[in-house]
């Protein structure tokens, strides 16, 4: 990753779906080794991009989904 970041001004983060039970806690520990690697090289944008409050065409949100997408339309 060290590699990746090297002279970059910015960080886009898009992560892709996962349906694995420990999918939070996957999120959760990338996002917590980009920020420090970011830290480490002083790079202070993130971009983070994710589809978790669409709603799919013939799908319906759960209500922890539904939750998310009011925040998120109201904050962001």
């Amino acid at each position: 990753m060290e590699q990746v970041l090297q002279g970059s001004a910015a960080v886009i983060n898009a992560p892709g779906g996962v349906k694995e039970p420990d999918k939070y806690q996957k999120f959760q520990k990338i996002g917590n080794i980009l920020s420090k690697k970011m830290n480490e090289q002083g790079i202070k944008r993130l971009v983070s991009i994710s589809g978790a409050v669409m709603t799919p065409p013939g799908k319906t949100l759960k209500w922890k989904r539904k939750v998310m997408k009011v925040f998120g339309n109201l904050f962001f």
